[in-house]
């Protein structure tokens, strides 16, 4: 199968503290990020029907692809990504992070361009 990144994906990056991203359209979600020391990194994940509304933690035990509960190991200044499934989520999420340098690829367009 063939797939296409432009019209696929979306891309936020720098600081991701509390901020909103409508995900619609997109299924999961690929959180890249590094710390400037060793140690364990925790991700959390909260969603909510409107932009401006109260946002609730996820705690689908899917949510994590490969299974976890949002918590990974990382070296100093080394790359880790973390695979997020979206399906279960609702429109509006966040992402609140440990991680001193972040960013949020979106992808799996549900409506993909021909």
């Amino acid at each position: 199968m063939k797939r296409a990144l432009p019209g696929n994906v979306k891309v936020f990056t720098d600081t991701l503290a509390q901020e909103t991203i409508d995900r619609e359209g997109f299924l999961t979600a690929v959180i890249g990020g590094t710390v400037d020391t060793a140690g364990d990194v925790s991700i959390a994940v909260q969603d909510c029907d409107t932009e401006s509304g109260t946002f609730t933690d996820v705690t689908d035990a899917w949510l994590f692809i490969g299974g976890g509960d949002g918590t990974v190991t990382a070296e100093a200044d080394e790359l880790v990504n973390v695979d997020v499934d979206l399906v279960g989520c609702k429109r509006y999420v966040k992402f609140i992070t440990d991680f001193d340098e972040v960013a949020v690829v979106l992808g799996d367009a549900a409506i993909q361009p021909v």
